[in-house]
């Protein structure tokens, strides 16, 4: 998958220097910010996609330990802010094309969602109940809400959402960060891997 640059930007004071690189891959926008600072506490490199519902959305993120040690200090004379974090900013799309062009995938075995579906009828109907789902009912489901997440954590336990849009922080974050575009925003810090069904 490859990007189209749609319009580069670039500012700079005595205290820091920015970059911004807005790009189209495949039918999404994506923007790419990175703030140099004189510290690395204040200084960053995200990627975000613009949303069906026309706000950014969190993508992808790079450490500042990555690439600030790479650039020069923000009070050296004639400084480029695209030469510095051009090369940054190229790392930045290319993840961004790699998610883009690979949601995550179920990282779950066939046992252990049969084992979680168990579980889920069991906590909603009970250890013995039973019950039939129409055509209309599996029709109704895939489309309304969004698509269905399944996402592992690292101490056994299942989350299965419909809370969230496909480009959404909670999803390209694998649960790891908390969307605030979304009806129902989750937080979950834990470590975790995560898949759409569709």
């Amino acid at each position: 998958m490859s990007h189209t640059i749609i319009v580069e930007t670039c500012r700079s004071t005595w205290d820091f220097y920015e970059y911004q690189r807005i790009a189209r891959i495949a039918d999404r926008t994506v923007r790419v910010r990175i703030h140099r600072y004189l510290d690395t506490s204040q200084s960053y490199a995200v990627a975000e996609v613009l949303a069906d519902n026309v706000t950014w959305t969190h993508l992808t993120n790079d450490a500042p330990e990555n690439w600030l040690t790479d650039t020069r200090h923000p009070r050296t004379s004639r400084i480029s802010p695209t030469d510095e974090l051009g090369r940054a900013a190229d790392r930045l799309v290319h993840r961004a094309e790699a998610i883009l062009a690979n949601p995550p995938g179920v990282n779950v075995s066939t046992t252990e969602l049969v084992a979680t579906l168990h579980a889920l009828f069991a906590t909603t109907y009970g250890y013995n109940g039973e019950t039939t789902i129409e055509p209309d009912d599996i029709e109704w489901a895939q489309s309304n809400g969004y698509p269905l997440l399944i996402i592992p954590q690292t101490n056994g336990s299942i989350t299965l959402t419909k809370a969230h849009e496909k480009q959404c922080a909670f999803i390209t974050s694998f649960g790891r960060e908390e969307c605030s575009d979304c009806p129902t925003p989750l937080l979950n810090d834990r470590d975790t891997g995560g898949g759409l069904v569709p």
